[in-house]
């Protein structure tokens, strides 16, 4: 066995590669080719001969071509001083960490008084929960404000101040010389019913026949608790009345199945708002809005704010989910089956405008909190419902 050898010399240090070199060995196959008992024993080792015969022809058969490898200069590739300089910063740290393990060791031994507490480290992750729970406590006090404030009634004789009020107007329209009158700002609601209506046919309406023009009514709240306030409704039963029906069927169900947690998917201001569930989320098993009817007259339209209208399906029906709108919306004309406008909350309305955008979604979870009958249409529309179905 021969082998060649390759030696340096740097720092007193004699280094020293060694690579042996060795030989191929030819060796013959015992195995043969075909199964035991396939063939005869002369067949079969004549077989394995000319078997090993080839083998040997293709081991010793060396190549017509150059096929060693290309000449490697060791001195332009292995970088000689790049690896000395490696070599000695790796020495260095092997060093550090030997000085560091006699100090470590040192400390276990002795038991020293050893500080590895940092109190900044963490300050980032430790801060956020107590900021947390301190703006919680300022909106549970804000609650409790709130409340009291509502609670508070007024000191002063308010029947006997407008008593006075009433006198002092008579006096002074009697006594002026020219037409006397007071600007009253007017409530939002009071502007609301100036606008022009819902309908272009003109109806015979009887005050006393409340089941023709019921009301409902829907409070609206944000994230958990935070109240928006009151929308009152009045729905057209005598021009679209089985869309009214099934309408109010989800108001005022006995199952409890009606609108209460259901919030708005879609709210785009100056424009309109839709609640109900999610399209992708009508077909579940749970959801109150899988049932679905033919729309049936498109004879109401979207003439003015807080029209009240069936969102369709894909399918062209109406499973009562529903739009309001908070301007004139002339668009869902002849698209959307219109069952009743506002009456009541237009201010409130508005508070739910403000928590859409222009891409629809919402900013923040905005829900029905409670919803039913107005007072006085409850008892003869719920049997006036059941009796129709």
């Amino acid at each position: 066995m021969r082998s060649n050898a390759a030696s340096y010399q740097k720092d007193n240090y004699k280094i020293e590669y060694r690579q042996p070199e060795w030989k191929k060995r030819f060796v013959p196959s015992k195995i043969p080719r075909y199964l035991p008992g396939q063939v005869k024993k002369v067949v079969l080792l004549k077989d394995l001969k000319l078997f090993n015969e080839h083998r040997y022809k293709i081991f010793t058969a060396k190549p017509k071509i150059d096929c060693k490898p290309p000449h490697m200069p060791k001195a332009r590739l292995l970088r000689l001083d790049k690896l000395n300089n490696d070599y000695y910063a790796l020495k260095k740290i092997s060093d550090e960490n030997k000085k560091l393990m006699i100090k470590i060791n040192t400390i276990n031994r002795l038991h020293g008084l050893t500080v590895c507490f940092n109190p900044r480290a963490n300050l980032h992750t430790t801060r956020w929960p107590a900021y947390e729970q301190k703006l919680k406590q300022i909106q549970v006090d804000n609650l409790k404000v709130y409340k009291r404030i509502m609670a508070k009634t007024s000191n002063y004789n308010t029947k006997l101040l407008n008593k006075q009020w009433k006198n002092n107007y008579e006096r002074m329209t009697k006594q002026a010389r020219f037409p006397f009158s007071i600007e009253v700002n007017k409530s939002l609601d009071a502007v609301l019913s100036e606008k022009p209506s819902i309908s272009v046919i003109p109806i015979s309406y009887s005050v006393r026949d409340a089941a023709l023009r019921p009301r409902v009514f829907m409070e609206f709240s944000v994230q958990d608790y935070l109240p928006l306030g009151k929308i009152v409704f009045e729905l057209y039963r005598d021009v679209v009345p089985k869309s009214v029906d099934k309408f109010l069927h989800k108001i005022d169900n006995i199952e409890r199945k009606t609108f209460i947690e259901t919030s708005f998917y879609k709210i785009i201001p100056q424009e309109y708002c839709e609640i109900g569930d999610h399209p992708r989320n009508i077909k579940k098993v749970n959801s109150i809005f899988r049932d679905s009817f033919p729309q049936e007259n498109f004879a109401l339209q979207h003439s003015r704010p807080g029209v009240l209208s069936l969102v369709p399906t894909e399918s062209g029906t109406n499973n009562i989910q529903f739009s309001i709108t908070f301007e004139e919306y002339r668009a869902f004309d002849g698209n959307r089956v219109v069952i009743g406008k506002m009456i009541q909350g237009y201010k409130n309305l508005l508070k739910i405008q403000d928590f859409g955008k222009k891409v629809g979604k919402p900013r923040y979870r905005v829900y029905i909190k409670n919803c039913g009958m107005a007072s006085g249409h409850a008892i003869n529309m719920r049997n006036t419902i059941f009796n129709n179905q």
